[in-house]
C-alpha cells in the first residue's frame, strides 16, 4: 500500500469515528423591542392547540417634506384570513400614524418625526404591537430662540388584538384578567424590585393618565406607559407571574399553554396597594410549570 493509499485510509477511519455535529441551539427568542433586523420574519411553527405564528414584515416610510424628516417603521401582519389581515393593516396604520403625518401637517415646522412599531408576538390567536412615537418638530422661531430644546418623551402606544374570530377585536385588561383583578393590582405586582421612584410614579398614577397598555410576548406581559421616562419605564410580568391574574383557559392561558389550576403564589409587591384598591382573592389558577411555555 503507498503512503497516500494508507493516509487517505486513516482519514476515512477517523473521518467514521467523528460524533455527529450538535443539534442548533433553539432561538433564546425574538428581537428586543425598538430594534431593527434584517431576519424578523416570525415562522409557521405550531405552538399547539392550532396556534402559530404568522409571518411579519417590516415596512418604513422616509422622507423630508421641507424642513422636516420623517422616518416611520411599522409592521405588515400575513394573516390566514384576508380580511381579518386588512382590518388589522388599518388598526396599525392608525397606532403608527401613517395617514396624520402629512405634508399639511408638517408645513412650517423643523425638526424630526420618528415612528416605530414593532409586534412582541405575532400567532393566529393575539397580535401584539407597541409604537413609540416621538415628534421632534418646532416653529422655527422657537427654534431659533432656543435651538437645544428638548422635545418631550416619546410617547407609547402599546395595543394587543384576538386575530381569531371572524373580526379583529382589541383585547381590555378586561378581556384577558379574572373579574376580581384591576389593572392595578397587576401594576404593584410587576413593581416588585422596581426602585423608589419607578415604584412611586406607577402607583401615584403619573405614568399612565388611565389603565396602561400592555402588550404580549412570547413568555409574558409588557405593561407600557403613556410615555417613557427614567420614572416610568415598562414593567414586564412574566408568565409564571401572570398565571395568576389570568382567566383560565383564556386567551393569555392559550398563549402562554399554561397547565392545571394551582394556588396562586402571594407577591410581595401587592401590599403597595391601598385596601380600596386591592383585589379580592381570586380563584386558584393555572400550573405554568405544568406545560413548556410557547417557543
Amino acid at each position: 500500500m503507498s503512503r497516500r493509499t494508507a493516509a487517505l485510509a486513516l482519514l476515512a477511519a477517523q473521518l467514521a469515528c467523528r460524533p455527529p455535529p450538535a443539534a442548533a441551539p433553539e432561538p433564546r427568542g425574538q428581537p428586543p423591542l425598538f430594534v431593527a433586523t434584517s431576519d424578523r420574519l416570525y415562522t409557521a411553527a405550531p405552538l399547539g392547540d392550532g396556534l402559530a405564528y404568522v409571518p411579519v414584515t417590516e415596512k418604513s416610510i422616509a422622507r423630508k417634506p421641507g424642513k422636516v424628516s420623517i422616518a416611520i417603521s411599522y409592521p405588515e401582519v400575513d394573516l390566514p384570513d384576508d380580511d381579518r389581515e386588512r382590518e388589522l393593516a388599518a388598526l396599525i396604520r392608525e397606532a403608527a400614524m401613517l395617514d396624520v403625518w402629512t405634508d399639511e401637517r408638517v408645513e412650517g415646522k423643523v425638526g424630526a418625526v420618528e415612528v416605530t412599531c414593532v409586534t412582541p408576538l405575532a400567532t393566529t390567536e393575539v397580535v401584539s404591537l407597541v409604537c413609540e412615537r416621538l415628534d421632534g418638530t418646532l416653529d422655527p422661531a422657537a427654534f431659533t430662540s432656543d435651538p437645544t430644546a428638548a422635545a418631550p418623551g416619546p410617547e407609547i402606544v402599546a395595543r394587543s388584538f384576538d386575530v381569531s374570530g371572524a373580526h379583529v377585536v382589541p383585547l381590555t385588561w378586561e378581556a384577558v384578567l379574572l373579574p376580581a383583578v384591576t389593572p392595578r393590582l397587576v401594576v404593584a405586582t410587576a413593581l416588585a424590585g422596581a426602585d423608589e421612584a419607578t415604584r412611586d410614579a406607577w402607583l401615584a398614577g403619573q405614568c399612565a393618565a388611565g389603565d396602561p397598555g400592555f402588550s404580549v410576548f412570547v413568555s409574558g406581559v409588557d405593561i407600557w406607559p403613556d410615555r417613557r421616562s427614567p420614572e416610568c419605564p415598562q414593567l414586564t410580568l412574566d408568565r409564571q407571574r401572570i398565571a395568576a391574574f389570568a382567566i383560565p383557559n383564556g386567551t393569555l392561558a392559550r398563549v402562554f399553554r399554561l397547565g392545571a389550576p394551582a394556588e396562586p403564589v402571594p407577591d410581595p409587591a401587592a401590599e403597595q396597594v391601598p385596601d380600596s384598591a386591592a383585589a379580592p382573592a381570586v380563584e386558584p389558577a393555572p400550573d405554568p410549570a405544568a406545560e413548556p411555555a410557547a417557543r
